[in-house]
């Protein structure tokens, strides 16, 4: 299981590895909030009491994260010296 910061958008999952997301308070639109699993507050406690139960939840198969949820997955198997494709 992977758990991301996404920066202005969220990212695609990853359909063997679920891939949670989180972003920043402020970062994503209103419209792209939906993207991602959690969008943070400024309560650093309480929004590790969420993550730790929202990982807790995905590995138990009780959550579906947003980028799994939407089939917006996919994957690439890297190719040349520095695994850049081009």
């Amino acid at each position: 299981m992977i758990l991301g910061l996404v920066g202005d958008t969220a990212q695609q999952g990853h359909p063997m590895l679920p891939v949670l997301q989180a972003a920043l308070p402020g970062a994503l639109s209103n419209s792209a909030a939906k993207d991602v699993d959690l969008v943070l507050s400024k309560d650093a406690e309480a929004d590790a009491a969420v993550l730790l139960k929202m990982l807790r939840d995905v590995a138990a198969g009780e959550f579906v994260p947003a980028a799994s949820a939407g089939g917006f997955v996919d994957f690439q198997l890297s190719r040349g010296l520095l695994g850049v494709s081009t």
